[in-house]
């Protein structure tokens, strides 16, 4: 109901505004609204055309400064009109300055908004192609061709174009209507339309960059085949933004294989430009391969694998390895993902020498900034195969138990994790290292491994128990032998920062069969009796 009379009271409002020219020209002084503001941004037809009319014909001149009026925001009549996609009223103000005021019609097409945004730029920016055809044909009725080719340039205060618009929002006809401008004018306008595709908005985004965010392989096509020479091309396809990322990180970040596609083909034989592209870092230390792994996104690696069957294994070796800003590597991501086929591929590479072979050990015992190995995050996931496979890589056991006991900054293990996910193979994977021939051959560092507390002064063995598990609390009591009686009382009873011991947690949720097993084990059932 008070909605309903605020309309009644702005319509009021409205039509007393009608009763002179002057109360017309400025309905809202402090913002300096007319009534044709409000009637072309509600897209009320009938009423701009009431307004127009009231002005004789003698007075053309005041018809035409009034429909050039701007509001506080520096937009026109034709602003909003051409905004919010009405194209009678666009025509209706077009045609208020009547055949002999083109010169006053263009300089109204070209007014700029506070946002220095012409109404051309708004009608591109929101899908209205055929109101962004009207305003053009203004200038190609009166042959003004370069002034047109100027427009269509012009840039916003954000420094961006018509072009920029178009391909950040997906308005495939509208591209095309942008590019056919330039065709229509001969070599000198192609020219000019080249500088046109360059051109960088203010954080250096080129209209390629905006694209490439897109799945639109159409917008992609026409960028790329609007150049007539290769160069250019790979000129406009490793154009970095401000931070220095090219079309293709955006492509490999955004998931859009089809993009992905098209701007490695661009270099067709090019392959030494084509690796260096693909091994671009950006200020984040970035480069595609990343963001392809980052997202999980297989096919894409796949394509950005491929340019390196043509090159030498150590140049694949060197691009898998690269760390982005947060210290990771394509392995840490492929670990947390679960792609097991890729690791396999990029883990082949290293077969050939002691050389990579070292550096193959270094590669996989990497620790991004919070001190997580792929080991972690493929135990934390439960990909117990790469679990395997990250572990097949040591010739040593020696270097295998380094590398299972590493902790990340929170002083997790992948047991801790393999535990508190409740991973019962990956627990047995990650206790083997410590044995040969099912038996144990590093009595001293396994009991160290499991009795290893991380930042909330849990072991893995609370985990267990909260799990309720019986075959990971078993994996985990087994590793003490009869002799050990003392350590493995120590290690049930530990407390974590909760004063919770592993008892607590398996009485928590009920677990009687984990229970039992944790104060029924030979040697020292008497003395946790007399505890209890």
């Amino acid at each position: 109901m008070v909605s309903v009379m605020k309309w009644i009271l702005f319509a009021i409002f409205i039509f007393g505004a009608f009763t002179s020219n002057e109360r017309k020209q400025t309905l809202n002084s402090d913002f300096k609204y007319t009534a044709l503001h409000y009637a072309t941004q509600k897209g009320n037809e009938k009423l701009v055309i009431s307004l127009l009319k009231d002005f004789d014909k003698q007075k053309k001149e005041n018809l035409i400064q009034y429909v050039m009026k701007e509001d506080k925001d520096g937009y026109t009549a034709l602003h909003y009109s051409s905004k919010n996609g009405y194209k009678k009223i666009v025509r209706t103000l077009l045609d208020a300055f009547g055949e002999f005021e083109n010169k006053k019609l263009i300089e109204y097409v070209m007014y700029d908004n506070n946002e220095r945004k012409t109404a051309f730029l708004l009608a591109t920016e929101y899908g209205h192609g055929e109101i962004a055809n009207l305003l053009l044909s203004v200038f190609r009725r009166v042959n003004k061709k370069k002034e047109l080719i100027e427009f269509v340039m012009k840039e916003d205060g954000a420094k961006r174009t018509a072009l920029h618009y178009v391909c950040e929002k997906g308005h495939e006809k509208i591209l095309k209507l942008l590019l056919n401008e330039f065709g229509a004018f001969g070599e000198d306008v192609n020219e000019k339309l080249i500088d046109y595709l360059m051109k960088v908005d203010k954080y250096g985004y080129t209209a390629l960059h905006f694209a490439s965010e897109q799945e639109n392989e159409n917008i992609v096509k026409s960028l790329l085949n609007a150049f007539e020479k290769k160069e250019q091309v790979l000129e406009y396809v490793m154009k970095e933004d401000e931070l220095t990322f090219t079309p293709l990180h955006y492509a490999a970040k955004y998931g859009r294989e089809t993009t992905v596609k098209l701007l490695l083909n661009s270099f067709e034989k090019e392959i030494e430009k084509l690796i260096e592209y693909v091994m671009k870092q950006n200020v984040f230390k970035f480069t595609a391969l990343h963001y392809a792994t980052e997202r999980g996104n297989k096919e894409i690696i796949q394509l950005l694998f491929q340019p390196f069957s043509e090159a030498t294994k150590e140049k694949f070796i060197e691009y898998v390895m690269k760390e982005n800003e947060e210290e990771k590597t394509s392995l840490h991501y492929l670990s947390q993902k679960g792609f097991e086929k890729i690791i396999s591929l990029m883990l082949h590479a290293f077969d050939d020498d002691t050389t990579t072979k070292e550096k193959l050990i270094k590669f996989v015992m990497k620790e991004d900034e919070f001190k997580y190995t792929a080991l972690h995050y493929a135990a934390q996931n439960g990909y117990g195969r790469i679990v395997k496979k990250l572990l097949n890589t040591f010739p040593e056991n020696e270097k295998m138990i380094e590398y299972v006991m590493k902790e990340n900054e929170f002083k997790f293990t992948a047991l801790h994790y393999a535990c508190e996910d409740g991973y019962e193979h990956i627990v047995k994977f990650l206790l083997n290292p410590f044995h040969s021939n099912y038996e144990i051959t590093n009595q001293k560092k396994l009991i160290e491994y499991v009795m290893k507390e991380n930042q909330n002064e849990k072991t893995a063995l609370h985990y267990a128990s909260q799990r309720g598990s019986i075959k990971m609390i078993n994996s985990l009591l087994d590793v003490f032998s009869k002799n050990e009686t003392e350590k493995l009382i120590q290690f049930v009873m530990k407390e974590d920062e909760s004063k919770k011991n592993s008892l607590h947690y398996a009485s928590q949720y009920d677990k009687k069969q984990e229970r039992e097993k944790l104060t029924e084990t030979q040697d020292w059932k008497k003395l946790l009796t007399e505890i209890f």
